[in-house]
């Protein structure tokens, strides 16, 4: 199920047809939101970074055991927003990536600006280990690029 934030405001009551999703990613652009392949048991939102009000009611009103993670843009400002979005959510950041996303910065990574800088705040020991290779080589990575990946992971 593929859901636009515009329509959360009027949903009022979800029936699953079968078993409801293990998985809830949200997607920040809208590119990525309609190119995205839907996983298995998963329910996709798309939730712009800079107005998550909407997203946020929605995930509040579901329960715990529905896992929650973010696929956005690998850069310093969606990390960042992503954090913030976490933090009002209550829950982990939990980033939705490429398996072999580092195959994916190599071949277009985008060079950070000059005003740029990457920030670990909001990041767990795991995401800045797995992710040191972007900020190492100070660069960024859109997500519309990685959104035809076939193997995909949970980085907690």
């Amino acid at each position: 199920m593929a859901i636009p934030e515009r329509a959360i405001s009027a949903i009022t009551k979800i029936l699953w047809k079968e078993k409801p999703p293990q998985h809830v990613i949200t997607i920040d652009n809208r590119d990525a939101f309609v190119s995205m392949a839907l996983p298995a048991d998963t329910l996709l939102l798309h939730a712009p970074l800079h107005n998550t009000t909407m997203a946020e009611q929605l995930l509040r009103s579901l329960t715990d055991s529905i896992h929650w993670c973010h696929f956005g843009d690998l850069s310093p400002e969606s990390l960042h927003l992503a954090a913030a979005f976490a933090e009002r959510l209550q829950r982990p950041l939990v980033l939705f990536l490429p398996d072999n996303w580092p195959d994916y910065l190599r071949l277009l990574g985008e060079p950070l600006a000059a005003n740029e800088k990457w920030s670990f705040a909001g990041l767990t020991r795991q995401q800045q280990i797995s992710l040191q290779f972007l900020f190492e080589n100070q660069q960024k990575l859109p997500q519309q690029v990685m959104v035809y990946a076939k193997n995909w992971i949970h980085l907690t």
